[in-house]
This record gives C-alpha cells, structure tokens and sequence, in this order.
C-alpha cells in the first residue's frame, strides 16, 4: 500500500515562475492544485483527531483542500488541508472539534482559489466544479475567468464555483477597481432549477462601497440558488453624495432561483445589458439589507419602497440597461428608484406576482424604450413616490398587455407629484385581466402628460385613459387609437385648468353631442369648455347683442363657434338663446 504525504498549503507547482512573473495568467488546477471536482463521500473522525477514515478516497490528493460536514467547532464545518492518503484513512492538517460519523466529505478549493488570486495576476479556472467554504476577495485590475459557465439545467460542463454553506457572499470586490468576472457560473450547493426552495441569504459577487471603485465588468456568468445575484450596496454613514460605483458592464448573466436578482445602488456611468432573471423569489429589500451589508451593521437601505422585489437599481445617474428581462418569480419584477438619465431599452417583465416595471421617486430624464410588461399579476407599470416627486420619464414603442390590474398605473405619495410623463406610439391592450371593469389601460394621477399615437384597448380595461383626479392637468391624449373598444369607455379625464386636451383619437373623436353640456349661463357671463376635447357650439334663438370668444367680441349674434378645452364664449342678452355642444 502506498503511502503520500506532505505538509503546509500546498505550494505553486513552480513558484520560481509566478515570482519571476512568467505567468499572466494563474491555472488554479496547475499552479495551486485545486481539485476543481464536486465529487463527494463520507467519513467519520474523533474530536481531537486528525485521521480520517472515508468510505472511499475518491479523486483526493494530498495538499488539496477539504470539509468534513459537522466535525468542526460548535457542529460546523471542518475545513483543513490533506497532509496524507493511505487507502481510505486520510491525515487532515487540522484536529475535529466534534466527533461525525458518516459525515460528508467534499473538497474545498476556497484556500487554493484564494491563493491564486493573491499573486495579483489574473486566475484561470479550468473546466469542473469547485467546493468554496469561504468567500474570494479579488485584486484591482485582476480577471478571475473560467473555460465557460454551466447552464442551470446541466450536471456537468462549464466551469462553477459552488459555496458549500451559507458563510457569505462568494465573490467580494473592496477597493478593487478594475477587477472582472467572467466565463463561469455560481451555483449554491444542493441547489437545482426544481428545488431551489432554500436559497443562500448573501450575494454571488458583492462590491464593498466603502471604497470608490471603477471599471469593473462582470460578463458570461450564470448563478442559481444565491441571496442576491450582484449587490452594489449603499451605506447611509458614507455620508456621500457622489456616485460610489463608476464604469461598470455587467453583460450576459443569468440569474436563477435566487431571492433577489441585482440591487444596485450609488451608481453611474455604466450598463447593464442582457441580464436574464428566472423564477426569483423576491425580498422586501430593507429587510434583506442585512445580508447583502455584513460588514457594518449599521448600515441601513436607502430604498423607501418596502414591497417584495426581484430586482433594484437605486440612486444611479447616465447609464444604460439593454435587454433586461424578468420571467416569474415573486414580487415586483424590476424597481428603478430614484434615478437619473437611465436608458432603459428592450426590457421584458412577464409573469410576476407583483408589478412588473416599478418607478419609485426622481426618474429625471429617463428614457424607457420597447418595453414589455405582460401577464404579471399586479400593473404592468406602477409608478409612485418617495421622497422625491417623479418628472421627465417617457416611454417609446412599449408594449404592455393582459397584466392583472392596471397596464400604467400612477398614484403619488402625500405632498409628492408625477408629471411630465410621456408615453408614445405604445400598445396597451388586455389589462385588467383579474376583474372585468376594474382597472383600466392608463390611470394617471398626474399633470403635464401626454399619450401620443399607439392603441389602447381591452374588453376587461375599464378606461383606456382614466384620469379623473384633482390637480389632473395640462395632458394631451392624441392620436391614440380607442376603435377597438374598452369595457367603460375609451377616457375620462376632467377639464381642469390648464385644460386636458383629447383629439384625433379614433374610436373617440368625434365625440358628438354633449347631453351634459353647461347650460346657457348669466347674461355677460363667460362659460369655459371644461371637456378635454374641442367642441362647436351652436347659438339660437334669444335675443342676443353680443357673442365673445376668450373676452373678444366675434360680432356675431347666433351661428356656430369652436372652442378648444379652456376657451370661454360670453353671450351677451335681454332674451336667454338656446344653445347646443357637440364634442369633437
């Protein structure tokens, strides 16, 4: 029987290369010997004792890493180096707190990993598997990449890093600007797409924001089964204003059966594009802070907005998120607060059990285009207050279809306000699908507003446009296509000053005759068009002096008249005329 053994870490295969600086790139299998192989048996030791025995040696090699499941302080895992293999009894560097018997035994390639990265250059991990028992602290300007990631649905292939416990977040960026992630993927261990029901509580890759750090790019990197996919926190004791996290790309990730996908916060200057998020659970975020900020447990969550949400991109200024799509999952599907010259461009929301794109606060700016929110259970876009009021938001060629309750709902806060908010040439449709008559297309709280061309229609739609609110005012609703029909009526909006204005909207102008239209006032006493449509009005009868338009006499006496919304007509008269409105 033979007999290997060693001691200490296991060094670099050829340390004289890596300190001469020969190799860019670190091969964490050829240089620091990790395993890189999620193969597993068991084993029993003895509290005190470094011998043990296991039902099968597997793939272990000396100088490699491993956990021994309970045999470490309290219970916990016991993480140690392999001194020595003599057939199935193995010589651990380090002494069992407590005695297991038929424990699990794994590899741990977190030492290995760890060591590699500490050169400094950038680390390489080969096709496999790799145990981690503790978190990865990565160097400035330092790529840790893989040969590909495993998609979720595969047992084998690519290459993952698997956190064998919940010890905290796997990846940990501080004060490393420059740093990248790339080709792999971050499963939890236990973790498959149909059994994802216990989660981690901490973050595949978290970033430190007690210090400024720039440029770094997360691409290619699928994760499942984690707290939080990415986690760009805000920490209140900063006491900073400026941005914290500059000149990031996150490209090409998929996140999976996590509680929440991106919280992303104290950011600009970066983009975020094809970031696929499926069957997330969904965490009400100040709640989940706790966990995503470790670190200082004083630190607390900017977001006011305390519903479940899959996704949160906070406080950021002048980036772009492309292709952002969320399917399922529970709660809000992806929540913009706060932000400033956001780019939203291609994003998919569908199926949710919340909202699905929410807007909480600020949104200076900000550009939504060819966004679909559909079938989610809650509005397909939900637009509310924090602190700050919403102005400036427009929403380009959008597609918002068959969502449970409103398809663009917008309520603001106590003393708060949404207004300059646009939505052009989008199609509207289906809404309303839990209660016929309930809930309608658009319905807007709000002022200085427009719809602009596109189709808003649905049997289950209420309204296609209800706004029939106090302080509404100043909209336009134009070119909009009402034809095919909404369960109440194609709008309601009210006069108000300054006025409400709907025209050239098939399915609704012309409106007709106007069954409640004011009666003939007062001699000399102006009468304003308080409709949000133009009308004509026809003067008879009386015996009547003068007719003013806006305070200006017309010389007319009786005939036809057009008033725009907020126009005034003024009949002057011994004898009361008759007259009758017609909407346009």
């Amino acid at each position: 029987m033979s007999v290997i053994m060693a001691s200490g870490i296991y060094p670099p295969t050829n340390p004289q290369r890596i300190a001469r600086n020969l190799d860019l790139v670190i091969d964490v299998k050829r240089d620091f010997g990790a395993a890189g192989s999620n193969q597993s048996t068991t084993g029993s030791i003895t509290a005190g004792s470094t011998v043990l025995t296991v039902a099968s040696a597997i793939d272990l090699q000396v100088g490699q890493g491993i956990s021994v499941a309970g045999a470490g302080t309290s219970g916990g895992l016991l993480v140690s180096t392999i001194q020595a293999i003599s057939g199935t009894t193995i010589t651990l560097l380090d002494a069992a707190s407590t005695t297991v018997t038929n424990a699990a035994v794994n590899h741990d390639d977190t030492t290995a990993i760890q060591q590699a990265v500490n050169i400094g250059h950038n680390v390489f991990l080969p096709e496999g598997t790799y145990p981690v028992t503790g978190t990865i602290s990565l160097q400035p300007n330092q790529v840790i990449s893989g040969a590909a990631p495993r998609t979720p649905d595969s047992s084998a292939g690519g290459t993952v890093v698997m956190p064998m416990s919940d010890f905290g977040h796997v990846f940990y960026v501080s004060n490393a600007s420059g740093a990248e992630i790339n080709n792999l993927s971050i499963f939890y261990s236990g973790i498959t797409m149909s059994s994802a029901s216990t989660p981690s509580t901490h973050a595949a890759i978290y970033y430190d924001p007690y210090h400024s750090v720039q440029r770094c790019r997360v691409q290619n990197v699928n994760i499942m089964g984690m707290g939080q996919g990415i986690v760009m926190p805000y920490y209140t004791n900063l006491g900073a204003t400026s941005a914290v996290f500059t000149y990031f790309v996150f490209s090409t990730i998929l996140i999976y059966s996590c509680n929440v996908g991106v919280i992303a916060m104290t950011f600009s200057d970066s983009v975020f594009t094809d970031i696929r998020c499926n069957n997330l659970f969904g965490y009400d975020i100040a709640s989940l802070y706790p966990y995503c900020c470790p670190v200082n447990a004083s630190a607390t969550a900017s977001p006011t907005y305390s519903s479940p949400s899959q996704n949160l991109i906070a406080d950021l200024g002048n980036s772009h998120l492309y292709d952002f799509s969320v399917y399922g999952g529970k709660g809000d599907g992806l929540v913009l607060e706060d932000v400033v010259q956001l780019k939203v461009d291609r994003a998919v929301v569908a199926s949710t059990s919340g909202n699905g794109l929410t807007l909480v606060g600020m949104g200076a700016d900000m550009l939504i285009t060819a966004l679909r929110s559909a079938l989610n259970a809650g509005n397909g876009v939900y637009i509310t207050t924090s602190s700050n009021s919403v102005a400036g938001v427009k929403f380009y060629g959008c597609r918002i279809e068959s969502n449970g309750l409103a398809g663009v709902k917008g309520s603001p806060g106590t003393g708060q306000a949404i207004n300059k908010l646009y939505l052009r040439d989008c199609m509207i449709q289906g809404n309303s699908t839990s209660s016929v008559g309930g809930y309608s297309g658009i319905d807007l709280q709000a002022s200085e507003w427009a719809v602009l061309g596109g189709r808003i229609h649905g049997a289950n739609q209420a309204y296609g446009v209800f706004a029939n609110y106090t302080g509404v005012s100043a909209s336009i609703i134009d070119g909009v296509d009402f034809s095919q029909g909404n369960y109440t009526a194609a709008l309601l909006i009210p006069g108000a000053t300054p006025p409400n204005r709907a025209v050239n909207n098939a399915g609704y102008n012309p409106v007709g005759y106007l069954s409640n239209a004011p009666a003939v006032p007062a001699s000399g006493t102006a009468q304003a068009n308080n409709f949000s449509f133009p009308v004509r009005v026809y003067v008879s009868g009386g015996t009547v002096s003068a007719l003013a338009l806006n305070g200006t006499a017309t010389g007319l006496t009786s005939g036809e008249v057009l008033l725009a919304p907020g126009d005034t007509i003024t009949l002057t008269y011994t004898a009361a005329p008759s007259w009758v409105w017609f909407g346009l």
